[in-house]
């Protein structure tokens, strides 16, 4: 089941935050409970700016997703984003990921937004992840880079 995240879902998202921040590239990083705790509140006071979706089977949350709505720099017309997707290994090629994302492809449209924007950045199942966007109708939109300070 994919439904929206909702305050008692607070420990559940922190814990499997933190298994994305240790399995990711990120894993070098500070994690902070807090800020996770953070974003559901805003999910939950500003709807129309950050979506939260989780993921249940038999009552435990075994994936979630997290969108934001945002401007384009140079324009008022908006667009949205996701900050992450995120199944737990053992869920992973069920169909939790590609609901997760239609639900918040669902919440996008009824912003209407003019893009929706996906990506992938963990170095974790990349070109798996990849496929499965071509899968559900995304183009490659632009190239990443990075390197440590």
């Amino acid at each position: 089941m994919i439904r929206p995240v909702e305050y008692k879902d607070v420990e559940a998202c922190i814990s499997l935050g933190f298994l994305m921040h240790q399995e990711s590239h990120y894993q070098f990083l500070d994690y902070d409970a807090l800020k996770i705790a953070e974003l559901i509140e805003r999910s939950q006071t500003n709807p129309e700016s950050v979506c939260i979706f989780v993921a249940e089977k038999n009552e435990e949350i075994i994936g979630f997703f997290v969108g934001l709505k945002a401007e384009y720099w140079f324009g008022r017309d908006t667009m949205t984003c996701d900050l992450v997707l995120y199944v737990k290994p053992e869920h992973r090629g069920c169909s939790a990921a590609p609901r997760l994302v239609k639900a918040y492809e669902k919440w996008a449209s009824k912003l209407g937004v003019k893009e929706i924007n996906i990506g992938t950045s963990t170095d974790v199942n990349s070109e798996r992840t990849i496929g499965l966007y071509k899968r559900l109708g995304y183009s490659t939109a632009s190239y990443s880079f990075r390197k440590r300070a």
